[in-house]
């Protein structure tokens, strides 16, 4: 990668912002326009899923457009990356607590809901009161609540993708950061903004309700709190800077990483580049034994590769004795043959050629030779 962002990269750059609040933008006029039901007071319930949905699309539609292009000569850290490492954690709690919140109240409110005034089951609250029994809809049971669900579990695979990709994707680790930031920030809304509507509407139906004494006040306060603690949620999420200054230089690595460098305008084949640096660091000591290299598709996406091409230099690596692949915990590095072992080695190597030229009659003279052109040919490979 280059060390400055080329004038594509900064046009890339300038576009991401603008792509994801059009994304909001669009689940604002989605809500406004569009008549989801015919029924009153339900559009709340479909309106505001609808929206997160969006915010969620304007994200993923900005991580495809930006992507910087690359340079001929990629480099790689050599270091395993993990989801969790650069997902901002206590927002991931927060927000799926608000998920388990969103999750309880759409079980209560089925589990509670009758049939409405025209016999349609699930769509109103039935309540047997002193002075008579009162129906109240709309009531979020599972026929109002199922856009609400259905958004939070569509919108949770597309965070999970959104940020598996950023982190394998070649980028700095602060640009991951930023990115995976935004990826949960905009499952955030997919979650809070579904919140506040069931949240919302069951309080009104509460607030509606004759009877109940203490307990509706108990439950109103809750609703209220969770509709408004949904609300700043939501607000929050919407806020998360989808960008930050300084990001969008070259690949910062710390002084202490292990990389590897590929010239894709190089006559060596990519993998052999991949194979002989991985190769010389582990006989150096910079990658030791118990390290784990990168997965394939991580070390491929960085270095601009196939993933056969990483899988062939893993392959000659794992053949030379230098790593072993285990399905379960990916590739690691073993310990290098020790110069003692190297040398029985080699000497049972020439005692078995030693044999082996004595039975085909050879003598020392032609057996050397027979040395010799061998090696020759080894150095030119």
């Amino acid at each position: 990668m280059s060390a400055a962002p080329t004038a594509e990269g900064t046009w890339r750059t300038w576009i991401d912002t603008p792509v994801r609040w059009a994304g909001a933008a669009v689940g604002v006029a989605v809500g406004v326009l569009v008549d989801f039901s015919p029924e009153p007071d339900v559009q709340l319930l479909y309106a505001f899923p609808a929206f997160g949905l969006c915010v969620m699309a304007g994200v993923l539609a900005a991580d495809l457009i930006a992507r910087p292009r690359h340079s001929w000569i990629r480099v790689a850290e050599v270091t395993p990356r993990r989801v969790r490492d650069y997902a901002p954690r206590a927002l991931t709690a927060f927000l799926t607590a608000q998920a388990v919140i969103l999750t309880v109240l759409v079980v209560i409110a089925a589990s509670t809901a009758s049939a409405d005034a025209k016999g349609r089951s699930g769509r109103a609250l039935a309540v047997e009161c002193p002075a008579g029994s009162q129906l109240l809809a709309p009531w979020p049971g599972l026929y109002y609540a199922w856009p609400a669900l259905g958004g939070v579990a569509l919108g949770a695979l597309a965070c999970a993708l959104l940020l598996r990709r950023v982190t394998l994707r070649s980028q700095t680790d602060d640009q991951r950061r930023v990115q995976a930031r935004a990826a949960v920030g905009a499952w955030g809304v997919v979650v809070t903004a579904p919140l506040f509507a069931v949240s919302f509407t069951m309080a009104v139906v509460v607030l509606s309700l004759s009877c109940a004494g203490v307990a509706k006040i108990f439950v109103l306060a809750a609703l209220a709190l969770t509709a408004f603690a949904s609300a700043l949620s939501c607000c929050h999420c919407l806020g998360v800077p989808p960008d930050s200054p300084g990001l969008h230089g070259g690949e910062a690595m710390t002084a202490h990483s292990v990389r590897i460098t590929v010239n894709h305008a190089a006559p060596v084949p990519p993998y052999e580049q991949v194979r002989a640096q991985l190769a010389d660091l582990i006989s150096v000591g910079r990658l030791r034994q118990g390290d784990r290299l990168p997965s394939v598709r991580q070390l491929a996406a960085d270095l601009g590769l196939a993933n056969n091409t990483v899988v062939r230099a893993y392959r000659e690596l794992e053949t030379a004795g230098l790593v072993r692949t285990r399905r379960g915990s990916g590739t690691q590095v073993v310990a290098p043959p020790s110069i003692a072992d190297s040398k029985e080695k080699l000497a049972q190597q020439a005692r078995l050629f030693a044999i082996s030229a004595r039975q085909l009659g050879a003598t020392d003279e032609e057996a050397l030779a027979a040395i010799r052109h061998a090696l020759a040919q080894a150095d030119s490979v």
